[in-house]
């Protein structure tokens, strides 16, 4: 017996919201693990839940029937998120501080463009001929998820999307924009560290650092 892909993904976001609920039992009761590892576990699965979103919307391409957003994948999203911003309040107001928040913010903008892209999939606004462009960029999307993406393939892709429906176009184009800012977390994405604890990228500085 084989399960249809819809099943599949939705049992897969099932499985990483139930890991992310045992980590939160087995680090609150049992073995507390370090709230900088907790953090960055939290961060790469809000990486993850974006890849399912994004699996999802790629089916809605693809299908012949509608493929319904999981509530547990919004609901899982919203979860860790709030545990990540509880993480960072207990941060000493600083750069650092400031640093992770504008992470995060970003993550969510991304987030939200995943759901408007699914609605603008969902109510046709992408054509059966732009449908072959729209799953490259979708592949091209998922392939770069981390940080190591290819800044140049980046830019050429945030410039790259021209579609009938300019809402289309726009939304994908403000994805590829927040994930040039994503690319520029590396550090605490993977859990790496400069000699000064954490890296300080281009259009920042102790002092402050550059806003959406």
């Amino acid at each position: 017996m084989t399960l249809n892909e819809t099943t599949a993904i939705q049992l897969r976001l099932l499985y990483l919201c139930a890991a992310v609920l045992i980590v939160f039992i087995v680090n609150r009761f049992f073995f507390p693990i370090r709230r900088d590892k907790l953090f960055q576990y939290n961060l790469r699965s809000l990486l993850q839940l974006h890849d399912s979103y994004w699996e999802m919307i790629q089916k809605e391409l693809t299908a012949y029937e509608n493929a319904p957003v999981s509530s547990e994948l919004l609901t899982c999203f919203h979860v860790i998120y709030e545990e990540c911003m509880d993480y960072t309040k207990k941060i000493p107001p600083g750069f650092r501080r400031n640093r992770l928040e504008h992470l995060l913010i970003t993550l969510w903008h991304m987030f939200s463009e995943l759901e408007q892209l699914y609605f603008l999939v969902h109510t046709g606004a992408v054509s059966e001929e732009e449908k072959p462009a729209a799953l490259s960029l979708i592949a091209a999307a998922r392939k770069n998820l981390q940080p190591a993406w290819d800044r140049k393939e980046r830019i050429s892709l945030e410039r790259e999307p021209e579609f009938q429906n300019a809402e289309v176009s726009h939304v994908f184009r403000k994805y590829f924009k927040h994930a040039g800012v994503v690319m520029k977390y590396a550090h605490e994405l993977t859990g790496l560290q400069s000699s000064h604890g954490i890296g300080i990228v281009e259009g920042e500085t102790e002092k402050g650092y550059k806003r959406l």
